[in-house]
């Protein structure tokens, strides 16, 4: 088993969107999931406030917040997004 450390570039908190295919995308400067879904709606121009409702959902299932040991938690149990981020490093 492979053991890492958090690496000086890991944010105390963050908000990752983890999607089925394995990727993952960081919302940065993000503080909340709420606060990343609302940057995010921004890209929705010309959504019926139906389809907004349902990309909502969908957006909330895909995104959590995540401290620094759980994004440490998340590499050593072999998620590969801690360290395609940066911000775990092997020991």
């Amino acid at each position: 088993m492979t053991t890492y450390q958090i690496s000086k570039k890991c944010p105390l908190a963050m908000i990752v969107e983890l999607f089925e295919n394995g990727s993952a995308f960081h919302h940065q400067g993000c503080c909340s999931v709420q606060r990343a879904w609302e940057k995010e709606k921004l890209t929705y121009v010309g959504y019926t406030e139906n389809q907004l409702d349902l990309l909502r959902d969908e957006f909330f299932e895909r995104c959590r917040d995540y401290t620094d040991e759980e994004v440490l938690e998340a590499a050593e149990d072999g998620d590969k997004w801690p360290i395609e981020f940066g911000f775990v490093e092997k020991i």
